[in-house]
């Protein structure tokens, strides 16, 4: 896994918190950052914490964790004291397989009907969350004619997400207002809820460009026992 990059050269393990020390960022990866500032009461507990930019939800939702659960102080790397009492804390983390936005004269696919793939009972069983980036390839009408595998953290998400994709239906993309054969990536975040909830780790829920929009796969049981997913 990637670790979070606070500045600093600090990073903090998306799923533990763990405080190490990293010599820089991996090699021709893009970048998400987020900066959120916060205050400091008497009880020495981050107050009044807010979202000021973010390029990632996934992020700053962590930044904000991390701060309400008091892991990050005011001398944290990666804490900047603004004012008496204000402090901005910056995260930045490398996105692995990340390219350049769609132009600015291309819209790209719609999804239109989108089956939900089948969270794999074994993941489930065990505890196992994470994803699949795949790279799919459109024709003219909007239908999806090739998925390939980029990266998958398990081969039972990337065999549930390969079963499902070419079944979605898109409106075709257009380059002023003319359709077009496309090719995009499609990130599928597989994630378990209910009384066993476990997030998928930070890569997972991260996606690169050109991407569209994420797809979240939850896994749970209903109470007869049958596997489902929401």
């Amino acid at each position: 896994m990637l670790p979070l990059l606070l500045v600093g050269v600090v990073a903090i393990n998306a799923i533990a918190a763990d405080v190490i020390v990293t010599e820089s960022l991996p090699h021709q990866v893009g970048i998400r950052t987020a900066v959120v500032e916060f205050s400091i009461g008497e009880n020495a507990k981050a107050s009044n914490i807010r979202v000021l930019a973010t390029e990632s939800s996934a992020l700053s939702d962590l930044g904000l964790a991390l701060l309400k659960v008091g892991r990050i102080k005011p001398d944290s790397k990666g804490v900047t004291k603004i004012s008496e009492n204000t402090y901005r804390l910056s995260l930045s983390y490398p996105v692995e397989d990340d390219g350049t936005p769609f132009p600015s004269d291309v819209i790209p696919p719609e999804a239109v009907v989108r089956v939900s793939p089948v969270y794999p009972f074994y993941c489930y069983d065990r505890g196992i969350t994470g994803g699949v980036l795949l790279r799919l390839t459109f024709d003219e009408t909007g239908k999806v004619k090739n998925a390939e595998t980029v990266r998958a953290s398990d081969s039972g998400f990337e065999e549930a997400a390969l079963k499902v994709v070419k079944k979605w239906q898109y409106k075709p993309a257009t380059k002023n207002g003319v359709p077009i054969p496309f090719t995009a990536l499609q990130l599928l975040t597989f994630e378990i809820a209910g009384d066993r909830a476990k997030l998928a780790p930070l890569k997972w829920r991260m996606s690169p460009q050109p991407c569209l929009d994420p797809v979240t796969v939850t896994g749970s049981f209903i109470p007869a026992g049958s596997f489902r997913v929401p």
